[in-house]
């Protein structure tokens, strides 16, 4: 592997993250910064509005070389998740700059280095996989999205050995559950330890599960709520149900339909569309869950694509985030506006503090990571691009941010990996989570 070059932005280096015994204080947000005006903003005639500085505390890192010929950046795709957390470290699924395959790396904090542990979960360039770590055991759901058999959706079982420090394959295991690749592939698990596989085939959700740990597997069962015309979709876990999430830009709509752990696999409910509208939906969705006296609430962020109207309104709503509560009720908040550029959001949630965390990628396609923080409980959103998270010198093409499923907490801190198709490296950013507040 090629020798990795480290960049830390503050003279204060964050200790390693619940995993050597303590996090740094957080120190306050420095001023305002300054932004110059890009061409795609003299387009849309207005400059946003100054974002301002990271976190003191927050660390930012140039990771390894990963192969310059990819299909797609090694993060992708669109509400996957590479990484999770257990016994005491941060794992993830990267691809060697060798191009043998993608494969179970650990994050060594000493040196902030992810660490190959030389366990291949797939050794297709071309496949894209959502991981989930659910306690006992890891899964991993991997495909292309060429319609051809050797993209097919695979899926992986594996037990970690603490022994070894490593995740073994179960036997039976890998189990193919398609016939060619898929789009906007995700696994999830519900209350009752049934696991769900979905994917998109030519604009139709189609969902499969098991009820014995990933051995069996149902048919095929198209969500027929989620109409003809899909462009992406998630899955996640929302209290004793399971919420399936869907964008259909034809339509203009987002919505929801749910699940109750332990009814029939096909028993899914009425749709419920939470956004509809000319240019309001995209093809980019992040969803998360909290659990809260009152039951879970459902959090959703969602691109519009009001960018692409003919004579675009720069303070139109690009980036939005619907807040689904424990009544039913849902309400809508906005990130960010069209001239703040926002597009591909990842959505993250502290659960000790009960605070959101909201990265999206701007301008749009790849440049830079940014960030927001709100309370779950009374959602404030400042105005503007939000703080840099992963803005880099000599890297501006970051791209696809990821983490984990799992709700974090003050142990685990919080971990965002992204790829930088400008010099075919990751980049990291790694924050403490010790009740920063709103901002």
């Amino acid at each position: 592997m090629l020798p990795r070059r480290t960049l830390v932005h503050f003279a204060v280096v964050m200790l390693l993250i619940g995993l050597t015994g303590g996090l740094l204080a957080h120190s306050g947000w420095p001023g305002i910064a300054a932004s110059s005006p890009t061409p795609r903003e003299a387009v849309l005639g207005d400059v946003p509005i100054s974002p301002p500085a990271r976190p003191a505390t927050q660390v930012a890192v140039i990771g390894a070389d990963y192969p310059s010929d990819l299909n797609a950046p090694p993060t992708a795709d669109k509400d996957q998740s590479k990484l999770w957390f257990h016994s005491a470290s941060w794992w993830g699924i990267l691809v060697d700059a060798e191009g043998t395959g993608f494969r179970i790396h650990r994050l060594n904090w000493a040196d902030q280095a992810w660490v190959d542990t030389g366990v291949v979960v797939d050794d297709r360039l071309t496949a894209r996989a959502d991981v989930l770590w659910t306690g006992a055991h890891l899964f991993v759901a991997s495909a292309g999205s060429a319609a051809r058999p050797s993209e097919h959706v695979r899926l992986s079982r594996y037990t970690y050995a603490a022994g070894s420090g490593r995740h073994d394959l179960d036997a039976g295991f890998p189990v193919v559950l398609t016939e060619r690749g898929v789009e906007s592939l995700t696994i999830s698990a519900d209350s009752s330890d049934g696991l769900w596989v979905s994917y998109i085939v030519d604009g139709h959700v189609w969902i499969r599960h098991s009820s014995d740990a990933g051995l069996t597997w149902t048919s095929p069962m198209r969500l027929a709520q989620a109409g003809d015309d899909v462009t992406v979709h998630t899955i996640v876990p929302y209290g004793d149900t399971l919420a399936a999430v869907w964008s259909n830009q034809s339509e203009g709509t987002v919505s929801y339909a749910t699940h109750v752990s332990g009814e029939p696999p096909d028993a899914w409910s009425t749709p419920t569309t939470v956004v509809e509208g000319a240019f309001l939906a995209d093809d980019h969705v992040s969803a998360r869950s909290l659990d809260g006296p009152d039951g879970a609430s459902l959090f959703v962020m969602v691109k519009t694509s009001q960018d692409l109207q003919p004579d675009p309104d720069p303070t139109a709503p690009q980036m939005l985030l619907i807040e689904v509560r424990p009544d039913g009720d849902w309400h809508e908040h906005v990130v960010g506006r069209v001239r703040d550029r926002h597009t591909r959001p990842l959505l993250l949630i502290d659960e000790a503090e009960r605070q959101l965390h909201i990265f999206v990628v701007a301008p749009f396609g790849k440049g830079s990571v940014y960030y927001k923080s709100t309370s779950a409980d009374d959602i404030q959103l400042a105005p503007g691009q939000g703080a840099p998270f992963l803005d880099l010198p000599d890297h501006g093409e970051i791209t696809n941010p990821t983490s984990t499923k799992q709700n974090l907490t003050p142990q685990s801190g919080l971990i965002v990996l992204a790829s930088d198709e400008e010099t075919s490296q990751y980049v990291m950013g790694a924050l403490p989570l010790n009740g920063l507040g709103s901002r």
